[in-house]
């Protein structure tokens, strides 16, 4: 049923989503640690660093989280528009729209799982929309397919 409408992620990655995954995670996590670093320590900043400082440490994590988010996710979505816009003017391929489309299914992956782990607490509603999100992007590109026993690898398991 979905495999009619998903991306062709096997063959634009091949077997290197695990590694586009974890490289944009660690890309991400250092984001996270600078951003919060900088907001911590950096006196040049004035009142947005006392007002930093004086949060909980779980509250610290947050607004480093949505700052990452807020500049990186900024930066996607130009990556993004780009080649859709060629595409609407007729300047490019399909092609390049797709793996455009499979990069950012990967960073949306990576962001969800790592803001999984970030947090020191995370209520339970918002895991499982962060699971939910995954296996629905996972369906969409490809990687997953719904049959008679559940959920399972395109392939068969032979990856």
């Amino acid at each position: 049923m979905f495999q009619e409408h998903s991306f062709p992620a096997a063959k634009w990655m091949g077997g290197w989503k695990a590694t586009h995954i974890i490289l944009q995670m660690a890309v991400v996590w250092a984001c996270l640690w600078g951003f919060q670093t900088l907001l911590s320590t950096c006196k040049a900043l004035g009142p947005i660093h006392r007002r930093f400082n004086s949060l909980a440490a779980g509250q610290q994590r947050n607004v480093a989280l949505y700052l990452t988010h807020l500049v990186l996710d900024t930066a996607v979505l130009a990556y993004v528009v780009k080649p859709s816009v060629e595409l609407w003017l007729g300047l490019t391929e399909t092609v390049a729209e797709v793996q455009t489309g499979l990069w950012c299914f990967t960073y949306l992956v990576a962001c969800y799982a790592l803001e999984l782990t970030w947090r020191r607490s995370i209520n339970t509603m918002l895991a499982i929309h962060h699971v939910g999100t995954i296996t629905i992007i996972l369906l969409y590109a490809g990687e997953l397919t719904v049959g008679a026993g559940g959920l399972r690898a395109a392939d068969g398991g032979r990856s």
